[in-house]
């Protein structure tokens, strides 16, 4: 309902089998930076939102989330993933808890996230995840 409030559009390009993953984990993960990508959209221009998934070498899945919001600093790229960080202008609600815990259940999946951004421009996280987690973490998601 927010991106359609927002006026804007998903595209969604998914080239993966399905994934042994912790469901919640993945869902909290991917809501956090949907909703981030409607929330910090740029004034100027139609949110458009490009998510890719597909397979690479070493059984990993690489996902890609682009928005064409409002960017990053490149100073902020990095404490973005910090808990109560913030960057940019603070005119939306927030504690800056979202993608700290973004990365830390990234982590616990067994796997990274990276992100490119420009200012006015808009923002590209990446995630790298393992296809099959140890036997013991596996759930069908």
């Amino acid at each position: 309902h927010q991106l359609s409030e927002a006026n804007g559009q998903i595209n969604v390009h998914i080239e993966v089998p399905p994934v042994w993953a912790d469901r919640f984990s993945l869902e909290q993960v991917f809501g956090n930076l949907l909703d981030n990508a409607v929330k910090y959209r740029s004034a100027r221009r139609t949110l458009q939102i490009d998510v890719r998934a597909r397979v690479l070498p070493g059984e990993r899945v690489g996902v890609e989330i682009a928005d064409n919001g409002r960017g990053i600093a490149e100073e902020d790229r990095e404490r973005v993933f910090e808990l109560f960080r913030r960057a940019g202008a603070q005119n939306e609600p927030g504690e800056g808890i979202g993608l700290a815990h973004v990365r830390a259940v990234v982590r616990n999946l067994g796997g990274e996230i990276t992100l490119t951004s420009a200012p006015d421009v808009g923002t590209t996280f990446r995630l790298i995840l393992p296809l099959h987690p140890p036997f013991s973490q596996r759930s069908y998601a």
